[in-house]
Order: structure tokens, then sequence, then C-alpha cells
């Protein structure tokens, strides 16, 4: 039986059943995380990274100001990553957020 390029490509992207588990177990420990922020902080983190909205975009859903739209994103950036260092959550990868450049 001979493989074809695409079979190799379908191969490539499958995750090991236990990078996936990891993965959702991931992702359960940043929502569960995400869920202790501010109202204000969760909704344009939500806006920004699962509907992939600009600043000015997530400004004009929810009234605030672009400035303010990114501080609460920093802020709530900031907050995750402080609970993943103090041991608050386990994830290494937090999906959709990168890391920002220093």
């Amino acid at each position: 039986m001979s493989h074809t390029d695409d079979d190799a490509c379908a191969s490539s992207t499958t995750p090991e059943p236990g990078a996936a588990l990891e993965e959702r177990e991931t992702l359960a420990h940043v929502l569960a995380s995400l869920r202790k922020l501010p109202e204000d902080q969760q909704e344009v983190l939500e806006l920004k990274f699962r509907h992939g909205l600009a600043y000015r975009e997530i400004s004009r859903v929810t009234g605030l100001t672009a400035s303010n739209v990114g501080y609460l994103i920093h802020v709530g950036i900031k907050a995750l990553r402080a609970r993943h260092a103090s041991g608050q959550c386990e994830p290494r990868w937090v999906p959709g957020l990168a890391q920002p450049e220093r």
C-alpha cells in the first residue's frame, strides 16, 4: 500500500492521543483562569483571541476606547501569566495567546 502526500500531511497534523488530551486539559485550565478575571477583561480577551477582532473592532463592539481595550488585554494576559507562574493553573501553552516580544 503506497502513501500519498495527502496521507503524510494528514498524519503529521493529527495530534497524538496524549498530546490531544494535554491540549484539552490545558484549554480547560485556561478557561477556568479566564473565568476568574473581571468581566470586562474576559470580554475583550474573548473578542481578541477567540473571534480575532482588532482593538478598533473590539472598541466598536464594547464602546470602550481602543487604548482601554489594549490596557484590558494587557492586564488580563498579565494576570493569566501570574496565575501560571504561581502554580494556580498548569498550562504551558495558552491557545491563541502568543508571548509578547521583549
